[in-house]
């Protein structure tokens, strides 16, 4: 892996901006320009070849230590995301992804996440340190540099690992000319990030419609509060057949009422214990309750119209009746 320190001499570039990323469209979150549509879509990505232009993906398989693999599979998957890609379906898309292990595939599930859910901040806190913004075959670079500074400023990543990580990712992606320029950014967000973010807030995530919406009725204050929980992570909340207190404790969670469990969201929840076998299952905890307002439901028959998703439905026969569910 590249090291950093070698390009120091990049640095003291920053005290000048020497590349800007301009206000984003509704579509690219990091300034990009659009680029020629690419077939290649998040792992399936195929090397370049010799002496061709950098296409802003990883080549081949992630390579090196798991922790550059997780941030090369990010950077796929929110490409994938820039081209008009759905989070989860790039996520599932990623032939890699499951190769990581539990932890690492919940790095790439919240890097993933804080850059989207914090595009509007990264914008504002990368625009003055630069006055031209990478463009063309390089436009994916800005998504690196956010990534990077997404680590950095929300994920609170060790500065080594975050700048080392982000100069390497700039490499392995094609775009070699911009190390140097991926090194003195993130240098300068390790030195005065802190000060960069606190000029920020959170409504500057909205979408601008909506942001003006809610301060024109509610005010600045409201807004920004508002916003700011909109920016914490969701949890995840569980129902489950029998046993609530035991798998409150074994998934790590808490029991909040019948057998409703809440638990951080940090990943696929498929990969948890008991979901394979059907002893659990995902359901909000509001749409939990009305199931558990019927007493005494064993041996009744029910009819459960409009029973998609089934999260009702597997409530009921949990609790002994026998349902009839219907939906079209």
């Amino acid at each position: 892996m590249a090291d950093s320190s070698d390009r120091g001499d990049n640095v003291t570039k920053l005290d000048k901006p020497v590349l800007s990323l301009k206000k984003p469209s509704a579509k690219a979150v990091t300034g990009r320009s659009k680029p020629a549509p690419s077939k290649t879509r998040a792992g399936q990505n195929k090397p370049r070849a010799g002496g061709a232009k950098p296409t802003g993906k990883t080549t081949g398989k992630p390579t090196g230590a798991p922790a550059l693999q997780s941030r090369q599979i990010v950077f796929d998957i929110l490409t994938a995301v820039e081209e008009g890609s759905q989070l989860d379906k790039a996520l599932a898309a990623h032939a890699d992804l499951p190769k990581l292990d539990g932890r690492d595939r919940r790095f790439v599930q919240l890097l993933a996440t804080t850059y989207l859910r914090r595009r509007g901040q990264l914008e504002k806190i990368l625009a003055p340190l630069m006055t031209r913004r990478p463009f063309g075959a390089q436009a994916d670079a800005n998504i690196i540099l956010a990534m990077g500074a997404a680590q950095l400023l929300f994920l609170k990543t060790g500065a080594h690992a975050a700048v080392d990580s982000t100069v390497e990712l700039m490499r392995q992606a094609g775009f070699e000319r911009l190390c140097g320029l991926a090194n003195a950014v993130m240098r300068r967000l390790t030195r005065d990030g802190d000060s960069l973010l606190a000029t920020t807030h959170d409504a500057e995530n909205l979408p601008e419609w909506l942001r003006l919406s809610w301060q024109h009725y509610w005010g600045d204050e409201a807004t920004d509060m508002i916003a700011g929980l909109a920016m914490l992570p969701p949890s995840l909340d569980i129902s489950v057949a029998a046993d609530a207190a035991h798998w409150a404790e074994k998934l790590d969670g808490k029991l909040l009422h019948g057998n409703t469990i809440r638990r951080e969201f940090d990943g696929d929840p498929a990969q948890l214990d008991g979901f394979a076998d059907g002893a659990w299952w995902v359901q909000d905890a509001a749409a939990a309750m009305p199931a558990r307002l019927l007493d005494q439901l064993a041996g009744k028959q029910v009819i459960d119209l409009c029973a998609a998703p089934g999260g009702k439905t597997a409530q009921l026969i949990a609790a002994g009746a026998d349902v009839t569910a219907i939906d079209s």
